[in-house]
C-alpha cells in the first residue's frame, strides 16, 4: 500500500497517478491544496497555522478524518504525518522539493535518508533512498533526464547505460562527482549498480537553470 502525504507544490494533484488503494494524508495547507483539487483525504494533518477559516471549513468537508495539532510541537506536521503512515509499504511526499522553505526541505531528506520507503516528488523531479542489493536498478527518460547521486555515508556503485558511467567506484558523503549525470541515448535503460551502501537518487526532468 501507498501512502501519500500531501504538500501539494508543483504538482497537478487532481491528475496525479495515484493507487487505487493508496493512503491519501494532506499536510498542513497541503490539505487545503488536495481539497480544492477534488480529492478526498483519508487524513488532513497539522496545525494549520497557515489556512483561514474558509479554507478549514473545506477542509473539514473534505477530509474524512482531521487531526489539528497545536502550533507549539517538537515535530514538523510533516514528520508527524509520516509517522501516520504507518507501515505502509511506501510513503510519497508529493509536492515536497520547489517553492518550500529550505529548512523544511533539510528535513523532508533527513526523513528519505532514515527511511528507504519514503520518496519526494513532484511534477519536475523525485528524490529516493537506494539501498545496495544483488539486482541492479533501472531508469528510463520517463524517469527523467538528469540523474543525480550522493552517498549516505559510503557507497560503492556501478553506472551503465549513462553518458558518463562509472565501474565499482567508492562515492564518499561530500562527493559531487555524480552530480547531474544522463542517459547514453534517451532510449537507453540506464542501470544502477549498488554494491555498498545507500545513496540517495535525484531524478529530474526539467532543467529551470542554466548552472552547469
Amino acid at each position: 500500500m501507498t501512502c501519500y502525504l500531501i504538500i501539494g507544490n508543483n504538482v497537478d494533484l487532481k491528475n496525479w497517478p495515484y493507487e487505487k488503494d493508496a493512503t491519501l494524508i494532506g499536510v498542513d495547507r497541503g490539505a487545503f491544496r488536495a481539497v480544492k483539487a477534488g480529492l478526498t483525504l483519508d487524513l488532513a494533518y497539522g496545525d494549520f497555522d497557515s489556512v483561514l477559516d474558509s479554507e478549514m471549513a473545506l477542509i473539514n468537508k473534505g477530509s474524512k478524518k482531521v487531526k489539528k495539532l497545536n502550533p507549539i510541537k517538537d515535530i514538523t506536521d510533516t514528520y508527524g504525518a509520516y509517522l501516520e503512515a504507518g507501515k505502509a509499504d511506501k510513503i510519497v511526499i508529493l509536492g515536497g522539493i520547489q517553492g518550500f522553505r529550505v529548512e523544511h526541505f533539510l528535513a523532508l531528506l533527513n526523513i528519505v535518508k532514515k527511511d528507504p520507503r519514503v520518496e519526494i516528488m513532484d511534477a519536475s523531479s523525485s528524490i529516493k533512498h537506494l539501498v545496495a542489493k544483488k539486482e541492479p536498478y533501472s531508469v528510463s527518460s520517463k524517469d527523467g533526464f538528469y540523474f543525480s547521486f550522493f552517498s549516505i555515508g559510503e557507497a560503492t556503485l556501478s553506472l551503465q547505460n549513462f553518458f558518463y558511467p562509472l565501474e565499482n567506484y567508492v562515492l564518499k558523503e561530500g562527493d559531487s562527482l555524480c552530480v547531474s549525470n544522463r542517459l547514453a541515448m534517451l532510449t537507453s535503460i540506464g542501470q544502477i549498480s549498488l554494491s555498498k551502501g545507500d545513496l540517495l537518487m535525484i531524478s529530474s526532468r526539467d532543467d529551470h537553470s542554466q548552472l552547469l
